[in-house]
Parts: C-alpha cells; sequence; structure tokens
C-alpha cells in the first residue's frame, strides 16, 4: 500500500481519487495530516518544498527547516535551518507559499513576534528574516501566506494587540517591501 504524511500504511481504497483540469490523477487521504507540514502544490513548474518544527540543535526550543524537493520526491540537498536567530524560544507554526517563479516565503512565530524569510528559486535566501508585526507588545500565533503568480503576498496571523485573538494582516509586493501598515481584517 502507500504511507501517508505519518507514516502509515494506506491502501489504495482508503484514497478518494479525482481528475484535475490537466487529466492528472490527485489523491486525496482519509487521514489527518501532520500539523507543522505545510505541503505545496505541485504543479510541474514548482518545486515542492516542505517546512516543519525541529529539535535537532540539542536544546529544547524549536528551530524551523525546510527541504527542497524535484517532481520526483528526491531531496534537492540538504534540509536547512530557516530562522536566522539563536534565540533561546522556540520558533514554531511555519506556512510557506510560492509563486509562479519558484520564489517562495516561510513564515513562523515565536509567541511574540511574526517573522518571514524569502528565497529565490534556487532556495537562495533574499535578505535576513523580517519582522512582520508592527506591534511587539502582545503574543502572535498561526501565520499564514498567499502569494500570487508574480510573487506579490499577504500575511495573516493571530494577533492578541487588543487583548482579543483578531486576525491581522500585513501586504508586500514581490521584492518583500511592505505596503502599508499591518491591519486587522476582523472588525
Amino acid at each position: 500500500g502507500l504511507s501517508d504524511q505519518r507514516g502509515r500504511k494506506r491502501d489504495r481504497e482508503d484514497d478518494d481519487r479525482e481528475k484535475d483540469s490537466s487529466g492528472e490523477t490527485r489523491f486525496h487521504w482519509n487521514c489527518t495530516p501532520t500539523p507543522i507540514v505545510r505541503p505545496e502544490p505541485r504543479p510541474s513548474h514548482r518545486i515542492p518544498t516542505r517546512v516543519w518544527e525541529d529539535r535537532r540543535n540539542g536544546n529544547y526550543n524549536f528551530d524551523i527547516y525546510a527541504q527542497k524537493y524535484d517532481s520526483s520526491g528526491t531531496p534537492l540537498g540538504s534540509n536547512f535551518k530557516v530562522n536566522d536567530n539563536s534565540k533561546t524560544s522556540n520558533q514554531f507554526s511555519p506556512a510557506i507559499a510560492i509563486d509562479d517563479s519558484g520564489t517562495f516565503v516561510i513564515a513562523w512565530s515565536d509567541s511574540l513576534n511574526i517573522y518571514a524569510q524569502r528565497y529565490n528559486s534556487s532556495g537562495t535566501p533574499l535578505g535576513s528574516n523580517f519582522k512582520v508585526n508592527d506591534d511587539g507588545t502582545a503574543e502572535r500565533y498561526h501565520p499564514a501566506i498567499a502569494m500570487d503568480s508574480s510573487g506579490d503576498f499577504v500575511l495573516t496571523w493571530t494577533d492578541k494587540r487588543n487583548g482579543n485573538g483578531d486576525i491581522y494582516a500585513q501586504r508586500y509586493n514581490s521584492s518583500g517591501s511592505s505596503l502599508g501598515s499591518n491591519f486587522s481584517v476582523n472588525d
């Protein structure tokens, strides 16, 4: 049989199948995916990249790591650490988005801030990690990213700056420059 993301064996009868517009068969597993793995869609022009929380550095705190793969699922190079700090706090809840050229952005939280890192299509960092939120006095978590085909992107997250778990967002252009300030999505 086949294996799901957690390594459990699955029979072909346990999945749902559908043909997409290109005629490619897509499988939908009848199981809950591992929440810290954010798989990317696999159009033929994109190279899949996976992100996760990892404690490999010998401490009790998580860092964010990523791995690029070719279209057959073979790793391209070694996996790499995303967060460039040496803080003693947990880095968690990674999210990833990719544009049509293969440029991608990874975001994560350290409880008080949301950070992100841009990469070119070969996996080389574009600049350094950057802080997304413009207020640093409250808890922030659960980042998500959407990116259009030209590389403009928006990050959203849960933010307690007003005492509630509000949803905030920040827009960026394709070169990574912020467009305006953080704004509340829910009222």
